[in-house]
C-alpha cells in the first residue's frame, strides 16, 4: 500500500513551536519535568525522522535501491498498465551515456536478473515514452553506460538485444512534458542456445525475372547466427532441391569464403542467382547445412524465365502500400555514387500521370551521381521507339533523360545513348524513335533511362513508360478510359473535369468540330469549354496533346451518365467513345439551423474556397487558412469551437461557405446570426483591423455560382470594432429569397511590417425567423486581465418591435 505522504517541514516547526510553549511553561516547574519534556520532544524528533525516511523512500520502482523486482524470463510483463506520476524524478539525461531526454521525466525502475545469455524483447506504449537499459544505477558521478534504449512519440518498440547473465535495470521514463503519464509494458527475455542457431531473412524468396541463356537474375539473404557458439558452413552444405533446383546457386559476399563462419550475433549475407533453363516459373527449396542439430536453415525459391519482349508498357502502379526496394518484375535500377542517398526507386509521392506510383531518380548531394532505371529484355530495337512521361521535381529546376539500350543490365558502362529529351518541372510525354537512328542494334537488350543532370539534390520522375513498333498511322490515345467527377457534386452548381488526347502514332490525328458530341440520356448535364482562342480542326503530329475543359452540372440529386464522343481520321473515321460519370448531391438546407462548429470541422457541407472578392475566380481549395480552433483564443472554452482565419502575410483571400440554404419565396423575414471575434494572433489580446485586413459577409443569390460586391451583408475593416470576447452579429435577409449561400471571406493581400497578425473567429452560425415578441440576447465573458477578472459581455436585440433596457 502507498505511505501517506507527511510535511516533513511542517511537522518539524509545529514540534519546535511546541517546545518553545512548553519551555516557558516548564520555567516555572521542577527541573525532572523539564527533563521528561526534553525526552518527550526527543520522541517526537525520533518519530518525525522515521516518518521522513520513509516518505523519501517512495513505492517499490522509485529508484534503482527500491526497485520493482520482475523476472522476464519466468514471468514476462505483458500489456503492463502503470502510471509513473508515485514514481518521482529521480534520474537526469546526463545520468547515463549516451544521453537520452527520456530520463528527464518521471521513471520507473525495474530491476531483473538473467542466468544465462538472453535476448531481450521490449515494447512501451503512451504519450512520448521510453524504455533504457543499463547495468548499473545512473549517477552523474559515474554515468551508466546505456546497453538499449527506445523511445518516441507514443512509445517505441526496443531492437531486440542479447544480454550475458547478470542483474540488470529497466527504466520506464517519459519526455517532459508531461512529466508523468500512463504506460503499457511489454518486457521478456528468451534464453539463447549454446549451440549455433541460424536464422534466415527472408524465408521465401522471389529471385525475380531472367531471361534463358542471355541473363541472371540475382537477391541477397542474411544468415544471423542466434546461438553462442560459431555457425560454420561449408560449400557443399547448400542444397538446392525441387522440381527447377538446378536453375538457383549462391555465392559468398566479397572477402567471404569457405568455410563460412559466423560468431554469435553476427549476420553474413549471401546472393542467390537465378539462371533459367526456359521461359516459365521455376521453384526450388534451399538447404543451408550447419554444425549444429537445428540444421538446416531452408529458403523457399522462385524465379520466373521469360522470353525477350517485342513490346512492353509499365506505369509502376501494381502494388500499393510500396515495400522496400520494389520494382516490377524485369526492371532495375542502378546507382554510381558516392552519395549514400542516391537512389532509383519507385514512389507515391505527387501525382504523377497515372496514380499512384512513378520512379523516382534522385542524385543527393553528388552531381556526380550516374543513375539508370532499367527495362526488361527487348528485341527489334531497330523498328521500335519509347514513349514516356516525365519530370523533374520543382518547376524551377531543369534536367534531361537519356534513352538507349544496355547490352549488360547489370553494367551501366553497357550503356548507348540513342537519344536525349529536355525535361521541365511539369509532367509531359517524351518519345524517342530508335528507327532511322542510324545506330546498330544487338538482338537483344535492355532499355535504359539515365537522368542527365545539371546540380546535386535534382530528382527526376518518369511514369507511363510504352516501348513497340514505331506506328505508320497516327494513334488516338486518351489519358483515362472514364471521366468521373465523383457522387457529390452539388446540384445547380457545375464541376470541372479534363480529358487529355495525344497523338502516339505517326502522322497527323485530326479531329473537326463536328467530330466531337456528347450523347447518351443526359448528355444535357455535361458540356465542352472552348478557350476563345481555339481553332478548328485540333490536328496532332506525334506526341502533340490536346486537353478537353469538361463541365458537369446536375439539376437532381441521382447519378449521371453520358458519353463524350471524338471521331478521327484514322481508318475512316474512328469514334472513340469515353463514358462520362457523375452524381449530383442536393446538400440544401431550410432556416432554423444552427452551426456551433464543435465536432467535425469544417461541418457537413461547407467548403473552403480561394479567390480575391470582385476580381479572381472563386475556386475550391484544400488550403489549410479557415480552420478550427478555441473561439477568441479563450482557453476556457470547449477547444474547438469556432472556425478561424489568420490575417496575416500576403496571400489571404479565403472563404468559409456554407450549404445552399432555401429562403424560400421571400414571405418569412430571416436573419442570420453569428458570433464574431478578434484578437492577437494565438492571444486574447483586443484589436482593431489594420487599413490592408478586411472581413466580409456575402450571399450568393444563385446558390454559390456567382459572388458580387452588391451582395455584401456587412464589410469590417479598420472603422468598425470587433470584440475580443465576441460580438453577436444579427444580418437582415428580408430582401432575399430562394436557394442562396452564405460565404464569409478574410482577405489581407498587403503587408506593411510584418507584425499584423490576428486571428479572426466565427462561430454559432445560424438562419431564424425573428420571434413575434422583442427578445433580449446577452452572453457574459469573465476575463482575466492581470490580477483583476474583468466581467464582459454583449447584448443583442432580436425580433420584432422595440425592447427597452
Amino acid at each position: 500500500m502507498p505511505l501517506t505522504i507527511f510535511n516533513s517541514a511542517l511537522l518539524h516547526d509545529n514540534c519546535f513551536n511546541f517546545f518553545l510553549n512548553q519551555n516557558n511553561f516548564i520555567m516555572k516547574k521542577r527541573t525532572t519535568n523539564l527533563n521528561r519534556l526534553f525526552g518527550l520532544f526527543l520522541g517526537i524528533i525520533l518519530v518525525m525522522s522515521m516518518s521522513f525516511t520513509l516518505v523519501a523512500q517512495g513505492p517499490a520502482g522509485s529508484t534503482c535501491e527500491n526497485p520493482l523486482v520482475v523476472d522476464p524470463v519466468g514471468a514476462p510483463l505483458v500489456d503492463f498498465a502503470i502510471n509513473s506520476e508515485p514514481y518521482g524524478n529521480d534520474y537526469t539525461s546526463a545520468m547515463i551515456t549516451p544521453t537520452s531526454s527520456y530520463l528527464n521525466g518521471y521513471d520507473i525502475v525495474f530491476q531483473f536478473t538473467l542466468t544465462g545469455t538472453s535476448f531481450i524483447n521490449a515494447s512501451i506504449a503512451g504519450s512520448w515514452t521510453g524504455l533504457i537499459f543499463v547495468a548499473t544505477c545512473p549517477n552523474l558521478a559515474d554515468p551508466a553506460p546505456r546497453l538499449a534504449f527506445g523511445g518516441g512519440g507514443s512509445g517505441a518498440t526496443v531492437p531486440q538485444f542479447s544480454l550475458e547473465a547478470g542483474t540488470y535495470f529497466m527504466i520506464a521514463g517519459t519526455f517532459p512534458s508531461p512529466d508523468f503519464t500512463d504506460m503499457v509494458i511489454n518486457f521478456s527475455a528468451i534464453a539463447i542456445q549454446e549451440q549455433p542457431n541460424l536464422v534466415v531473412n527472408p524465408a521465401t524468396l522471389d529471385v525475380g525475372m531472367a531471361v534463358p541463356g542471355l541473363d541472371v537474375s540475382s537477391k541477397n539473404i542474411t544468415l544471423t547466427n542466434q546461438g553462442l557458439s560459431d555457425a560454420v558452413i561449408s560449400q557443399t552444405d547448400f542444397v538446392f532441391s525441387g522440381t527447377n533446383g538446378a536453375d538457383f546457386s549462391v555465392s559468398l559476399s566479397e572477402g567471404d569464403t569457405y568455410p563460412l563462419t559466423i560468431p554469435f550475433g553476427t549476420s553474413k549475407t549471401i546472393t542467390v542467382h537465378y539462371d533459367p533453363a526456359s521461359p516459365g516459373v521455376s521453384t526450388a527449396d534451399m538447404a543451408i547445412n550447419y554444425n549444429s542439430t537445428n540444421s538446416p536453415a531452408t529458403v523457399s525459391l522462385t524465379g520466373t524465365g521469360y522470353l525477350p519482349y517485342a513490346e512492353f508498357s509499365q506505369n509502376f502502379d501494381e502494388v500499393a502500400p510500396i515495400p522496400a526496394g520494389w520494382m516490377p518484375g524485369g526492371w532495375s535500377g542502378i546507382v554510381q555514387s558516392t552519395a549514400p542517398l542516391a537512389v532509383v526507386d519507385v514512389r507515391n509521392v505527387g501525382a504523377p500521370p497515372s496514380l499512384p506510383n512513378h520512379v523516382r531518380l534522385f542524385n543527393s548531394i553528388s552531381n556526380a551521381s550516374v543513375l539508370t532505371l532499367v527495362s526488361p529484355a527487348a528485341v527489334n530495337l531497330a523498328d521500335s521507339w519509347v514513349r514516356f512521361s516525365s519530370k523533374m521535381s520543382s518547376s524551377a529546376h531543369t534536367g534531361s533523360v537519356q534513352v538507349g539500350y544496355l547490352t549488360d543490365r547489370n553494367d551501366p558502362a553497357t550503356f548507348v545513348m540513342v537519344g536525349t529529351v529536355p525535361v521541365v518541372g511539369t509532367y509531359a510525354q517524351y518519345n524517342v524513335s530508335f528507327l532511322g537512328s542510324g545506330l546498330t542494334f544487338p538482338e537483344t537488350a535492355y532499355i535504359g533511362f539515365r537522368f542527365i543532370h545539371e546540380l546535386a539534390s535534382r530528382t527526376l520522375y518518369i511514369d507511363d513508360i510504352f516501348y513497340e513498333a514505331v506506328p505508320t498511322l497516327p494513334v488516338f490515345t486518351a489519358n483515362k478510359d472514364t471521366v468521373n467527377f465523383g457522387t457529390n457534386v452539388f446540384i445547380n452548381e457545375t464541376a470541372a473535369n479534363t480529358l487529355q488526347i495525344s497523338n502516339t502514332g505517326a502522322g497527323a490525328l485530326t479531329i473537326n468540330e463536328t467530330d466531337v458530341t456528347i450523347s447518351g440520356a443526359d448528355a444535357a448535364a455535361f458540356s465542352i469549354v472552348y478557350p476563345d482562342t481555339h481553332t478548328w480542326p485540333i490536328a496532332l503530329t506525334i506526341g502533340q496533346t490536346f486537353t478537353f475543359q469538361l463541365r458537369f452540372a446536375p439539376a437532381e440529386a441521382r447519378a449521371y451518365v453520358a458519353s463524350l464522343d471524338i471521331q478521327d481520321n484514322i481508318a475512316g473515321k474512328a469514334v472513340n467513345s469515353i463514358p462520362l460519370l457523375g452524381s449530383g448531391y442536393d446538400a440544401t438546407i431550410q432556416p432554423g439551423f444552427l452551426f456551433d462548429f464543435v465536432g467535425t470541422f469544417p461541418p457537413l457541407d461547407w467548403r473552403k474556397f480561394k479567390g480575391l472578392f470582385g476580381t479572381d475566380p472563386v475556386l475550391p481549395t484544400t488550403d489549410a487558412i479557415w480552420v478550427h480552433d478555441q473561439f477568441g483564443n479563450n482557453p476556457d472554452l470547449v477547444d474547438p469551437n469556432s472556425a478561424k482565419i489568420n490575417l496575416y502575410g500576403t496571400t489571404r483571400r479565403h472563404w468559409l461557405m456554407s450549404p445552399p440554404v432555401d429562403l424560400g419565396d421571400g414571405s418569412a423575414d430571416y436573419l442570420l446570426e453569428f458570433d464574431l471575434a478578434l484578437t492577437i494572433w494565438n492571444q486574447t489580446t483586443p484589436v482593431t483591423l489594420a487599413p490592408e485586413q478586411k472581413f466580409a459577409v456575402v450571399i450568393s443569390t444563385d446558390g454559390g455560382l456567382t459572388w458580387s460586391m452588391d451582395n455584401v451583408l456587412q464589410w469590417w475593416n479598420e472603422t468598425t470594432p470587433i470584440s475580443n470576447t465576441g460580438d453577436h452579429i444579427v444580418l437582415d435577409l428580408s430582401a432575399y429569397s430562394g436557394r442562396v449561400m452564405l460565404g464569409f471571406y478574410g482577405e489581407m493581400t498587403v503587408s506593411t511590417s510584418g507584425t499584423i497578425d490576428y486571428d479572426l473567429f466565427v462561430r454559432n452560425v445560424a438562419v431564424n425567423t425573428p420571434p413575434a415578441d422583442p427578445l433580449l440576447m446577452a452572453e457574459d465573458f469573465d476575463y482575466p486581465l492581470g490580477s483583476l477578472l474583468v466581467d464582459n459581455g454583449w447584448v443583442a436585440h432580436s425580433g420584432a418591435g422595440t425592447q427597452s433596457i
